[in-house]
């Protein structure tokens, strides 16, 4: 679910207004377990911050640019890399591959040593998902087609 703004007109402004709609938003999101993503500048750097039981639905980034793959990454940590071409057997094309590969090197390169919690968005876990029957039907032949063997070579190491 997409909160893309959140408006109070201004005679009601400052009577919590806002967050009442955004604690009913999320309640609607909650009971029909949708993720929420706070578009709205209020929900991300307002509401958000004081209201932590909120967390665990609230989506901080996606990335669904890679054909086939969709990343999530929440406000809690949780990144969540989903095959998303389950019509085709959800293949592991190099563009995905590549994608996942650049994205867990992203990962690595936080520093998590500090106490208390992550900053709003960094992974701390990663969950591997897929839609449809199969979770992966391996690699795509189509990037071996026309390839020359060192660029074959290369996918297979990806």
């Amino acid at each position: 679910m997409d909160i893309e703004h959140t408006r109070t007109p201004p005679e009601m402004r400052g009577q919590g207004v806002a967050e009442k709609l955004c604690v009913a938003a999320f309640d609607v999101a909650r009971s029909a377990s949708l993720k929420v993503q706070p578009l709205c500048s209020y929900v991300r750097d307002r509401y958000l911050p004081k209201h932590t039981e909120a967390h665990d639905i609230a989506v901080h980034s996606v990335d669904s640019a890679t054909p086939g793959l969709c990343i999530s990454t929440s406000w809690l940590g949780v990144a969540r890399l989903r095959l998303v071409d389950a019509r085709r057997r959800n293949p592991l094309t190099a563009a995905v591959l590549g994608r996942c590969q650049d994205f867990l090197k992203e990962c690595t390169a936080v520093d998590l040593t500090h106490d208390g919690p992550p900053p709003p968005g960094v992974a701390r876990v990663v969950l591997l998902e897929s839609s449809g029957p199969v979770f992966s039907a391996g690699h795509d032949f189509r990037d071996f087609l026309s390839a020359s063997a060192p660029e074959q070579r290369r996918v297979l190491e990806v």
